[in-house]
């Protein structure tokens, strides 16, 4: 597939490990918590926003210790 970026664009590429790790709860961090995480990181650059996401990652968790691998790129156009 074939699609047009513009200036000010962002690229997220991301794991499962994200989307899919489980809080204490068992309640699974999930694709809309991380769509509104995106949507609140318009204004801090790429780098800032990779670590935010993984910093929120962990705090759903509440530890840094994941099932799976967890890994994040963003990248502004």
């Amino acid at each position: 597939a074939e699609i047009s970026l513009s200036e000010g664009d962002r690229i997220f590429l991301y794991s499962d490990g994200i989307t899919e790790c489980h809080n204490a709860s068992g309640e699974m961090y999930g694709m809309d918590r991380f769509c509104e995480l995106i949507r609140r990181s318009v204004s801090i650059n790429a780098d800032d926003c990779a670590s935010l996401i993984v910093g929120e990652a962990e705090i759903w968790k509440g530890n840094p210790e994941y099932e799976d691998d967890i890994s994040v790129i963003v990248i502004d156009v």
